[in-house]
């Protein structure tokens, strides 16, 4: 029986690695929509509940377009209309936000430039059945846009550029 058990596990893992690592777009969501369905009946044979969290996306990109994608999974599960508020709360009511300011990570995939800011992107949510990588809930995210609204401060995070070494 632990064997199987094993291996529904990593075919679940399996499915939701795809599913994750596919763009946002509504056959993204219907699938995930399945995968949720699926696991809720399972856990129904087990009779265990499966954990609901959310997964924010977020987009850094610098002044030469250069991307690159950021995921936290959060506490809880988030709303459509939680997240139109947080969007609300970004810069000037755009996407516009400074991840640190918030808690969360920025992640750029190269060595900082002249090109580097400290925005990022507010992209996307998704409900999924993934462990929270972070302490932080829905609520507490939702809280600290609210209070970072018309208050952002995006020079106390200026990356530091590194300097090129002149040969």
């Amino acid at each position: 029986m632990e064997y199987m058990a094993s291996q529904v596990k990593s075919e679940m893992n399996c499915v939701f690695n795809f599913v994750s690592k596919m763009p946002a777009c509504d056959d993204r969501s219907e699938l995930i929509k399945l995968f949720l369905e699926y696991a809720d009946k399972l856990s129904k044979i087990k009779d265990e509940p499966v954990e609901r969290n959310t997964m924010l996306e977020y987009l850094y990109r610098d002044a030469a377009n250069w991307k690159t994608w950021n995921t936290v999974v959060l506490k809880g599960e988030m709303t459509d209309e939680m997240f139109k508020e947080m969007c609300e709360c970004c810069e000037d009511g755009h996407e516009m936000f400074v991840p640190e300011q918030l808690g969360l990570d920025l992640i750029r995939d190269w060595e900082t430039t002249a090109d580097d800011h400290p925005y990022a992107e507010l992209c996307a949510f998704t409900i999924v059945p993934n462990k929270p990588t972070t302490d932080m809930t829905v609520e507490e995210l939702l809280d600290r846009f609210r209070k970072a609204k018309d208050n952002w401060h995006p020079e106390d995070y200026e990356p530091e550029i590194e300097e090129e070494e002149e040969e």
